[in-house]
C-alpha cells in the first residue's frame, strides 16, 4: 500500500489536509533567517513538521493494518552516531570540491555503523542534506529523501546495494545499506534459499554484509550479480516484516521460487499501467529557444573534450539544477552533427541537442545525444522529451533528461500506483523512484493539462516458472552425427578429447566446421567454431576456444538439438532437466552445484537463462551446465566445460 491509496488518502485526511508530493526548498527558508535565535526556532519548528508528518503517516497506514515507515529519533535530533575521523572527513571534503554539482560547504560526516567480513572493516558514514539523508560506504553514496522514507511501506528501507571488494580478487561482499525506524531492532537478509545473517540497526541505519567468493573468469556457474536475495525487518515487538528489495536486477515480491524458474523482464502496454493511455494531441516537433538562442540560463558549464568530440563541434552549453533541493545538475549543450550521424538523420551543420548528468561526488558521467528532425528543431515529432540513459539496476531508479518548451510538466506514473511528478526547470527535468514499483510510465503535459507523448520505463526482473520440456518421440528425434556422439563420462566426442585441443586439432578430429568466427579479428567474442548450423542460435555444436600464450585452445563445448546422444544415457537433450541431473550424479558421479531452475537469474542476466543446472566432478574443474532456453521455445541446451 502506497501513500496515493484510497484507504491511506481517506486516513490521512481526517487528520491533515494532503499535500502534493514535492520537495519544499528548506535552504531558501533557512537563508531568509535573519539571526541565528530565528534560524534555531526555524530548525526546531521543521523537525516538529517532519517528525509530526511521519507519526501521522506511521498511525494512518497502521490503523488500516499495514506497517509503514515510522520516525527516525538519532536523525532527527540531529546527531546521528559520532563524527567522522579527519581522515574520512577530508576525502568526502576533497571529493565534493571536485565535482561540479557539490553538496553545500560545510557538510559534516557522521560515523554511523560498521560491520567486518572476512577480517575486513567497513564502515557506514551519513550526513544531512536538505530534505536528504545521505549514507556513505567505500565509493558507494546514495541519498534518500524523507518524501521516500514518508511513502516507504515497510518500516525499513534498503537504499543501496554493492559488491565491496575484501582483500583479493577471489573474496568478496555483497553489501547492503539503508535505513529503519524506531521501531526496528534489525535488519535480516539471505541468499537464495539459506540460513537469515542479521544486521543490527544502529542510529536508524543498517549495514549488512554477505561474503562470498569470486566468480573465475571462465567459471559457467549461474551465480547472480547479488548475492542478497531477500531482506526483511526484525521489529522490537518481535515481528517480521518484509522488505522491498532488487538483488542485482531482479525483485522477489512474492518470496524466492520453490520451482524451477527464470526470471523475466515485463513489457506491459500503456493502458496495463496507472495514468493516461494514449497521447490527446499531437507534437509536432520542438526546441529549446533559450539555449537555441545562447540566453545564459542555469549556470555556466563547459563539457568535456570526450562530451563533443572536439573543441571546434561545441556550440553552447549551460548546467541546470532541476531540483534546488538536489545538488545534481543536468548539463546541456548544443553541438554540430558532423560526424555524429549518417545524413539520413541529420545534415552535417545542423544543431544537435546532447546531456550529460553532473552528479555529486563524481567528476562526471556518461553523455548523450538526441538525433534532430529534417526541419532543424531539437526534439522529434512525436517526442517531447529524451532521457538519456535511466541509473537503475539499484534501490532507486534515477531519470533525468530533457523537454521541448511546450512541456509544462511531466509525471511518472508507477506500478504500484504511485504518480511522482519531475522536478523541471529550464527544459530539464530528474526524478528518483523505489526500483520495486515499477515499471512505469512518464507522461508529459502542456500547459493546458493536455498529454503531449508517453513513454515505458520497464522494471526490474521477476522469476516465471520453467516451461516443461516437450519430448519428442523415437520416430521424430533426428539422425545422430559423429560430432554429437559424447561420452559424458570421459568428455569426449566421437572418441576424441576435445577440450585442450588447437583449432587444427579440432578439425582433424571432428572434420571442417561450418563456420569459424573470431580467429583474425581480435575483440570481445571468444573464437569459436560452429558445427550444424551457422549462427549460435541454429547450431548444433559450438567449440568455444580460449586464447592463451601458445594459440587458442578449446575449452567448451555448446550443444544443443535432439540428435546429441552418450552411449549410457541415450539422447541427452530428450530427457526433462531434472531426469538429466539424476543421471549425471547416478551414472557418472557428478556433483550438484545448482540444482535446476534454483538460480532464477541465472549469470546476472535477467532473461530467460535461468532455467539450468550445473554438476561438477569432485574437484570442481569440470563442469555441465545443462537446461532449457525459455527465450527460445524451452529449446534444451548442454554445456561441457574442463580445466
Amino acid at each position: 500500500m502506497t501513500l496515493s491509496d484510497p484507504l491511506v488518502r481517506e486516513a490521512l485526511d481526517r487528520q491533515v489536509p494532503r499535500r502534493p508530493e514535492r520537495r519544499p526548498d528548506w535552504p531558501d527558508v533557512l537563508a531568509r533567517s535573519t539571526n541565528d535565535r530565528e534560524r534555531r526556532h526555524r530548525r526546531t519548528l521543521a523537525v516538529l513538521a517532519i517528525a509530526a508528518a511521519l507519526a501521522i503517516v506511521a498511525s494512518a497506514l497502521a490503523a488500516a493494518g499495514h506497517d509503514p515507515f515510522g520516525t527516525l529519533s538519532a536523525w532527527l535530533n540531529g546527531n546521528p552516531g559520532t563524527p567522522a575521523s579527519k581522515a574520512e572527513q577530508a576525502g568526502f571534503t576533497a571529493r565534493n570540491g571536485s565535482s561540479y554539482a557539490a553538496f553545500p560547504a560545510g557538510t559534516k560526516l557522521r560515523r554511523l555503523d560498521q560491520a567486518s567480513v572476512a577480517g575486513k572493516t567497513f564502515v557506514l558514514l551519513g550526513f544531512k542534506s536538505g530534505e536528504s539523508l545521505c549514507l556513505q560506504l567505500e565509493h558507494v553514496d546514495q541519498c534518500v529523501t524523507l518524501r521516500e522514507l514518508d511513502s516507504s511501506p515497510a518500516p525499513a528501507l534498503v537504499a543501496a546495494e554493492n559488491l565491496l571488494e575484501v582483500g583479493n580478487k577471489t573474496s568478496l561482499a555483497d553489501s547492503i545499506i539503508g535505513f529503519a525506524d524506531d521501531t526496528v531492532k534489525s535488519v535480516q537478509y539471505r541468499s537464495g534459499h539459506g540460513p537469515w545473517q542479521t544486521a543490527p540497526v544502529e542510529n536508524n541505519v543498517f549495514l549488512g554484509l554477505s561474503h562470498r567468493r569470486a566468480i573465475l573468469p571462465h567459471s559457467r556457474l549461474p551465480q547472480p550479480i547479488s548475492s542478497i536475495d531477500q531482506v526483511r525487518a526484525v521489529t522490537k515487538a518481535g515481528r517480521t516484516v518484509a522488505v522491498p528489495f532488487v538483488s542485482g536486477y531482479v525483485s522477489y515480491p512474492a518470496g524466492l521460487p520453490t520451482v524451477p524458474s527464470y526470471v523475466s523482464v515485463g513489457a506491459p502496454k500503456p493502458a496495463q499501467l496507472p495514468g493516461p493511455a494514449k497521447t490527446t494531441t499531437p507534437f509536432p516537433g520542438g526546441t529549446i529557444s533559450w539555449l537555441v538562442h545562447h540566453q545564459p540560463r542555469g549556470t555556466a558549464w563547459s563539457p568535456r573534450p570526450s562530451h563533443i568530440l572536439g573543441t571546434s563541434a561545441l556550440v553552447y552549453s549551460r548546467a541546470v539544477q532541476p531540483d534546488p533541493a538536489n545538488p545534481l545538475r543536468v548539463g546541456l549543450f548544443l553541438r554540430k552533427a558532423a560526424g555524429m550521424f549518417n545524413r539520413r538523420q541529420a545534415k552535417t551543420g545542423a544543431l544537435v541537442l546532447c546531456k550529460t548528468d553532473l552528479l555529486p561526488l563524481t567528476p562526471g558521467g556518461g553523455w548523450s545525444c538526441f538525433p534532430p528532425t529534417s526541419s532543424g528543431l531539437l526534439f522529434r515529432p512525436g517526442h517531447p522529451f529524451e532521457f538519456g540513459g535511466i541509473r537503475g539496476g539499484q534501490q532507486v531508479t534515477e531519470l533525468t533528461g530533457v523537454a521541448a518548451d511546450t512541456v509544462a510538466r511531466l509525471s511518472l506514473y508507477l506500478g504500484s500506483g504511485r504518480v511522482i511528478p519531475a522536478a523541471l526547470r529550464n527544459n530539464a527535468f530528474s526524478l528518483g523512484a523505489p526500483t520495486t514499483q515499477f515499471p512505469a510510465k512518464l507522461v508529459a503535459y502542456d500547459a493546458r493539462g493536455r498529454v503531449l507523448g508517453l513513454q515505458i520505463i520497464a522494471g526490474p526482473a521477476h522469476p516465471v516458472p520453467c516451461p516443461p520440456l516437450q519430448r519428442w518421440p523415437a520416430s521424430k528425434l533426428p539422425a545422430t552425427r559423429p560430432y554429437q556422439r559424447i561420452d559424458l563420462g570421459t568428455l569426449t566426442v566421437d572418441g576424441h578429447h576435445i577440450l585442450g585441443m588447437t583449432a587444427a586439432q579440432v578439425t582433424a578430429a571432428l572434420g571442417e566446421p561450418t563456420r569459424a568466427a573470431g580467429f583474425k579479428r581480435l575483440g570481445f567474442a571468444q573464437p569459436a567454431y560452429f558445427y550444424g548450423g551457422t549462427l549460435p542460435s541454429g547450431t548444433v555444436l559450438r567449440v568455444q576456444f580460449r586464447r592463451e600464450k601458445h594459440g587458442a585452445k578449446a575449452f567448451a563445448l555448446d550443444y544443443q538439438g535432439r540428435g546429441l546422444t552418450d552411449a549410457t544415457l541415450g539422447h541427452v537433450l530428450n530427457l526433462a532437466p531434472q531426469a538429466l541431473e539424476q543421471s549425471l550424479t547416478k551414472s557418472y558421479g557428478y556433483r550438484i552445484a545448482s540444482a535446476y531452475g534454483s538460480a532464477p537469474a541465472g549469470l546476472g542476466i535477467p532473461v530467460g537463462v535461468g532455467c539450468s543446472g550445473v554438476v561438477t566432478n569432485a574437484s570442481g574443474q569440470t563442469q555441465i551446465e545443462f537446461g532449457l532456453n525459455p527465450s527460445e521455445g524451452g529449446r534444451p541446451f548442454i554445456n561441457i566445460q574442463s580445466g
